[in-house]
């Protein structure tokens, strides 16, 4: 089901998260020090719903990222900017859809089986957003929407490069 990821790719996500990675799929972003950075999982590990598609494995931007959601920056955001900026508000929905979509669609492109999921687990897959989160308005960990961001587009991570310079832990986007 991966893509063709070579033996020394798969031990170094394997490093990065301390165990071996159930349902890799494809690394999406590699950092300054050529390391993974952000991995793609499938959607249904183990017959289980695994909501979070994209998962970052840099340990300089779990650290960084790590420490803005200990300073409540997510609170901040949601309370804050949010309410000085409706589009925001409005882009991460746009953003949780997206997530959906590419969720849904990578079940479907690997012909991956769900049929057989309860309807509670049918639910993750197929209505929630980023990391699981069913509640469209908030913001459940800002380490998943920067790991969409620097595999795809998300608000949330453009809003943490825009204010932190994150990305200058990453290589450019190919």
């Amino acid at each position: 089901m991966k893509k063709n990821l070579s033996q020394d790719i798969v031990n170094s996500v394997t490093q990065l998260l301390g165990r071996s990675p159930k349902g890799l799929y494809d690394v999406c972003r590699y950092n300054i020090d050529n390391q993974p950075a952000v991995i793609k999982v499938l959607p249904l590990v183990d017959e289980k719903p695994f909501p979070t598609l994209y998962w970052l494995c840099c340990p300089l931007l779990k650290k960084e990222i790590s420490h803005l959601e200990k300073n409540g920056l997510i609170k901040e955001i949601e309370q804050k900017v949010f309410i000085e900026n409706n589009a925001m508000l409005e882009n991460l929905k746009v953003d949780h859809q997206r997530y959906q979509d590419q969720r849904v669609d990578l079940l479907k492109e690997e012909k991956i089986p769900y049929e057989h999921l309860d309807d509670g687990m049918k639910e993750v897959i197929f209505k929630s957003g980023i990391a699981g989160i069913m509640d469209w308005n908030h913001i459940k960990c800002l380490h998943t929407h920067y790991a969409q961001h620097a595999a795809d587009f998300n608000t949330i991570g453009q809003y943490l490069d825009d204010n932190f310079q994150l990305n200058r832990f990453l290589q450019p986007k190919k």
